[in-house]
């Protein structure tokens, strides 16, 4: 999707203009294009997403499930960010939970951008799952229902209906966790009885 561009002999980038004639340069590496009104990445920001803009790191791109499920909305993104970045790094099944959504973002991401209801389904308990992990943020203390629980569980059935074998078995695994609780006690949320 991108190429690097040597420094003293540019690559045409397929948008129109960019500064340089749609060439990259030097202060511009990398091509991603087309961008609307250019096509040429900062170095800073070497990772060409999906939407064909450049982000600074593969997490960042929207298409991620939770960046579909909620339309890109940068602030509520962020939220999920801070939590992950703050939270579940912080363990080695953290981290682990962290690897296997990205593993098979792309594939997630898909599965919602083909089911509209299911899109929608989604969006309302990530959603619901925003507001609880901006109150871990705010180090309030937090307490999930069995409701969204149940909500969270029923969106991974859903999407394991049209999952790949592989995105199965991940989906089976983190079921478990989420239905033990580990999930929500790793992150410091306890359960409502």
């Amino acid at each position: 999707m991108f190429a690097q561009c040597p420094p003293n002999d540019p690559i045409v980038c397929e948008a129109e203009t960019y500064g340089n004639g749609g060439c990259c340069s030097e202060d511009y590496p990398i091509c991603c294009s087309p961008i609307e009104g250019g096509g040429c990445c900062d170095a800073d920001y070497p990772i060409c997403c999906s939407d064909d803009y450049c982000y600074k790191d593969q997490r960042d791109c929207p298409s991620c499930p939770s960046g579909v499920a909620l339309n890109n909305d940068k602030t509520k993104l962020e939220v999920l960010r801070e939590t992950r970045d703050t939270r579940l790094t912080r363990t080695a099944r953290g981290q682990s939970l962290i690897d296997l959504y990205y593993k098979h973002s792309e594939e997630i991401s898909d599965i919602l951008l083909t089911d509209r209801d299911l899109q929608i389904i989604t969006a309302n308990v990530v959603n619901e799952i925003v507001e609880k992990a901006l109150s871990l943020n705010n180090n309030e203390k937090v307490t999930i229902d069995r409701g969204l629980v149940k909500s969270i569980l029923e969106v991974a059935n859903l999407i394991k209906k049209n999952a790949s074998p592989n995105l199965r078995i991940a989906i089976k695994k983190v079921k478990k966790e989420i239905k033990r609780g580990t999930i929500f006690r790793k992150l410091g949320m306890t359960i409502s009885k």
